[in-house]
């Protein structure tokens, strides 16, 4: 039952996004054409940290317990932080101890 609407579903995505196929739409907000080209240049083209993460959580969650969510998202914010450290400029993360 579903298959065949999600097959018309996708058919006029194609064409109202893409601009072709039978559901052609030139004043469509969702056309590629239609979009500021700002924006999309600034569009990420992978998702290579989205499913980093989601693979991280997965493999805290076998290690730890399915119910140990809390434990995991600690775990990977904590294992983040050495990142966020190496992107600064050398030293710059000092200025925050004299606030301590």
């Amino acid at each position: 039952m579903i298959l065949p609407k999600l097959a018309e579903r996708f058919k006029h995505q194609k064409g109202e996004i893409f601009g072709f196929g039978d559901n052609q739409n030139e004043e469509s907000e969702y056309a590629l054409e239609n979009m500021d080209t700002e924006k999309l240049e600034k569009a990420p083209i992978h998702n290579l940290t989205a499913e980093r993460s989601v693979g991280f959580i997965n493999y805290e969650l076998q290690r730890r317990g399915a119910k140990q969510l809390a434990c995991a998202s600690s775990a990977q914010v904590k294992s983040m932080s050495v990142d966020l450290i190496d992107t600064q400029p050398s030293g710059s993360y000092s200025k925050y101890t004299k606030l301590v």
